[in-house]
Parts: structure tokens; sequence; C-alpha cells
């Protein structure tokens, strides 16, 4: 079943924070912001950041799409 659009943004923003907390360790041990690719941690919380957001693409397409249909079903309707 596809997750609602308030929950997953929930999920972007725990992620956002989770990553954040992540980047401010790194900048702590002196970690340059352009070889965080390489740590590990960092590539996973910023994969499930990009993931979360891929699936926020897909629920507003759905949405999307179920508003164009619901538009025709009334403009059928109204002839």
């Amino acid at each position: 079943m596809p997750q609602k659009r308030a929950q997953l943004e929930r999920q972007i923003e725990t992620a956002k924070e989770h990553l954040a907390t992540w980047e401010k360790t790194l900048d702590e041990r002196g970690v340059a912001a352009d070889a965080r690719k390489k740590e590990p941690k960092w590539r996973h919380l910023d994969a499930n950041r990009r993931q979360l957001i891929t699936r926020l693409r897909a629920v507003q397409a759905v949405e999307e799409r179920e508003k164009a249909a619901a538009e025709r079903k009334a403009a059928a309707a109204a002839e």
C-alpha cells in the first residue's frame, strides 16, 4: 500500500535531521565536505533521504493522475 504524503514528508524531515547530525559529526572529525561521499554512514543516510524523496515524487504523480481522472469524470458527467 502506498504511503501517505504527510507520513513521507515527516520521514524526509527526520532523514534530513539525521544526515545533518552526522554531517556535524564529520565536521568535528575534520572530514572535508567533498570527502563525505566516501563515508559509508553518510552514504547510507543520504541514500535513505533520496529514496524517500523519490517515493514522495511517486505519490505526487499518483495524486496528479487521480485529480486528472476526477476532472475528466466530472466533465463527462456534466455533458
